[in-house]
């Protein structure tokens, strides 16, 4: 690890720190986690690539920048803005996360209990209690599964715990959500000039690249990483701050973007900017989900209802129960990658299928709690070695934590849109004041469907689900007319008042 690096990490811890002292609300809470995603460095995001630094140890704990700024927060909080955690209620939509956190540490008891049998020793409980034998418990499992759950506590349950907290309302919610459009325009020209220069920043910055360099040549180019795990992520970051600029500038929410030096932009010019670099980054799968969010968007705008982005948010749950029921032939689906896309596509989603069966299988050996740590959720050969590759979060949450954990980690996601889906309506497409809310559960939908084909954990995305979760519809007094029809909005005229009513006096 450079020191450079190590100095970052660090600070990542201290600042956020000295932050919430100063200013403590929601925006040091957002921009703690969008410039520690967008800039820290990735140690340990690979651990198979040759040359990655392993990341500090801290107690049971890998010190990455995701765990780094979420300890700062945290204690930052604790410290200057103790007020806010005596007035927080939990409620009922909270245990999902909880448990979520904790679950780690019940696969790890069921994987832990072994039958000491004098004769034969130790046996897994999975090949059935021996006669004579005496059910003890493997230490060792229940460590790592200690350790697993601590990490899934700082990644998932402290972005989720500080946006329940500090993004409370639509107006802090709105400012998360320009705070990642913000973030891919400042992402914009590092991106392209890693299209020309190849990805190297993190190299030039850090001291090494953060992932396998040979991933990150596409279509007779380079595929962008400036200082993320990989170039999926950001180009699925790319996507989403497309989307959502455009969704708000279309509802006359983003009509100017300020810049440094005091300058503007214009929210038209960001969005289309954002979408040419988002193509320039050359993820074809974050491009596909760019256009079902912008198409889900708009078509609930125009039907005044939420059936697109429900059948949006439907994706997720039927793909993980059609392949573990092996119901689906992905033949079809290939033959028309094939077609439109390439070849070279086509092969990488029967590759990647290919090895989903084979974990699948491996997975519905154990598939309440599922394997829990040390690898074994793999295949391996006669030699020791690997011979899957695991790219979706969901099979991965599969094969560790069973049916219980993939079923936990996609109510986490899919639960608060459900919510917002349900609380706000047919206003959530109506209401220009809803366009930041409406954009974020989008944009969340289409990350769990990301969850199905990738394992990019960012967790800016999980402080959009603490923040929409508890999010309630305000009282809002309705726009002008002409704004509103500057906006796009259709606006019904105002009825005339009856000449029997205009006679009426006030006593």
């Amino acid at each position: 690890m450079t020191l450079l690096g190590r100095l970052a990490i660090l600070a990542a811890v201290l600042v956020p720190v000295l932050l919430m002292r100063r200013y403590p609300g929601h925006r040091t809470v957002i921009g703690a986690y969008v410039l520690g995603t967008l800039f820290l460095p990735e140690y340990g995001a690979a651990d198979y690539v040759e040359g990655v630094p392993k990341p500090m140890g801290v107690a049971l704990v890998r010190l990455t920048k995701e765990n780094a700024v979420g300890l700062g927060l945290l204690a930052g909080s604790v410290l200057f803005d103790a007020r806010r955690w005596l007035a927080a209620r939990p409620r009922w939509f909270d245990l999902p996360v909880l448990a979520w956190c904790g679950g780690a540490v019940a696969t790890a008891l069921a994987n832990s209990l072994v039958y000491d049998d004098p004769i034969s020793g130790y046996v897994p409980v999975g090949a059935g209690p021996v006669s004579g034998a005496l059910a003890v418990l493997d230490y060792s499992d229940l460590y790592e599964g200690l350790v697993q759950a601590a990490e899934v506590t700082l990644a998932w349950g402290l972005p989720y715990l500080l946006a329940r907290l500090y993004v409370t309302d639509g107006a802090k919610l709105r400012d998360l959500v320009l705070a990642v459009v913000i973030g891919a325009a400042a992402y914009a020209p590092l991106c392209l000039l890693e299209t020309v220069v190849s990805p190297q920043l993190h190299r030039w910055v850090y001291g090494f690249h953060q992932h396998e360099f040979g991933q990150s040549i596409r279509f007779s180019g380079y595929r962008p990483m400036v200082f993320m795990e990989h170039g999926l992520a950001v180009g699925f970051w790319m996507v989403a701050g497309a989307v959502a600029a455009a969704w708000l500038r279309a509802n006359g929410a983003l009509k100017v973007v300020p810049l440094p030096g005091g300058r503007r932009v214009s929210g038209l010019w960001v969005a289309v900017g954002l979408a040419v670099v988002a193509v320039a980054c050359k993820s074809t799968g974050a491009l596909a989900l760019g256009a079902v969010a912008a198409a889900a968007l708009f078509a609930a705008r125009a039907a005044g209802r939420s059936l697109p982005v429900v059948l949006v948010l439907c994706a997720a749950p039927a793909y993980c129960f059609v392949r573990t029921q092996g119901a689906w032939d992905a033949n079809e689906a290939l033959v028309f990658i094939d077609s439109a896309v390439g070849a070279d596509r086509a092969q990488s989603l029967a590759f990647r299928l290919e090895n989903e069966n084979v974990l699948i299988a491996k997975a519905l050996e154990r598939p309440v709690l599922g394997w829990g740590g040390w690898g074994r959720n793999r295949v391996f050969d006669e030699y020791g070695q690997s011979t899957t590759v695991a790219d979706g979060l969901w099979v991965i949450t599969l094969g560790k934590r069973g049916l219980v954990g993939l079923l936990n980690v996609g109510v986490v996601l899919i639960l608060p849109v459900a919510l917002v889906l349900v609380r706000y309506g047919g206003r959530l497409w109506t209401d220009p004041a809803a366009a930041a809310t409406a954009a974020a559960a989008v944009v969340l939908a289409v990350y769990s469907i990301d969850c199905v084909l990738n394992a990019m954990f960012n967790p800016v995305y999980v402080l959009i689900a603490g923040g929409l979760i508890g999010l309630r519809p305000e009282a809002t007094a309705p726009p002008p007319p002409a704004e509103a029809a500057a906006a796009g909005w259709r606006v019904k005229p105002a009825r005339p008042v009856p000449r029997l009513l205009r006679r009426v006096r006030r006593p």
